[in-house]
């Protein structure tokens, strides 16, 4: 797994005035805004998203973006609303929740039902590099029934990447969107069987 070494990464703060008030953002993308919206929804039954995991060094209430291989960087009063694994299970039950035409079940409820399928996503890497591009790579399993007993039904890797315009809100647009790529990806694979751009699965 390419998870970010917590030895090699250097977290930097940005120090402003004071004054500057803060500017909170979400990934969960506006829904005038959802351009890979499937153009006829096939239902798939009912499922759960029974883990979202994103890397340490990013998960914080506070945006922070990449400066270089082995720096990051947090803005001072860029935040998102919640923590940043809190926020893309929020945007990805959004989108999935476009994309398959219901939302996800609790896995309170799936726990209590066989049929169930179970979406797990392990985030690779989050990163922005403001001015350049934004990036997701995530592993993400699928399988049907007890997520304790059974066996992934199938595995996948995605990585999506969006150039960006200078600042911030350019950056969080891109994750907007690679999340909707990822939840098509998602959704695809659930409806079809086939993998989306960008996606290798086993």
């Amino acid at each position: 797994m390419m998870k970010f070494s917590l030895t090699s990464v250097f977290i930097l703060a940005l120090v402003g005035c004071a004054s500057q008030p803060s500017v909170y953002y979400t990934l969960t993308a506006p829904a005038a805004n959802q351009q890979l919206k499937s153009t006829a929804v096939v239902p798939t039954g009912l499922y759960s998203i029974v883990s979202v995991s994103v890397p340490a060094p990013v998960d914080d209430t506070l945006i922070i973006v990449r400066q270089s291989d082995d720096r990051l960087m947090k803005l001072a009063h860029d935040r998102w609303t919640a923590p940043l694994g809190k926020q893309f299970g929020n945007a990805l039950a959004v989108a999935l929740t476009d994309e398959l035409g219901m939302p996800p079940i609790s896995t309170t409820q799936a726990a209590l039902d066989a049929k169930v399928t179970n979406i797990s996503v392990d985030v690779q890497r989050f990163d922005l590099l403001p001015g350049q591009f934004a990036e997701l790579a995530a592993v993400w399993q699928v399988s049907v029934g007890s997520i304790k007993t059974g066996s992934p039904n199938l595995i996948c890797y995605t990585v999506v990447r969006q150039s960006v315009e200078p600042g911030v809100a350019p950056l969080v647009q891109a994750q907007q969107m690679n999340i909707q790529k990822l939840a098509k990806a998602i959704s695809l694979s659930l409806q079809t069987g086939q993998p989306y751009a960008g996606t290798q699965c086993q």
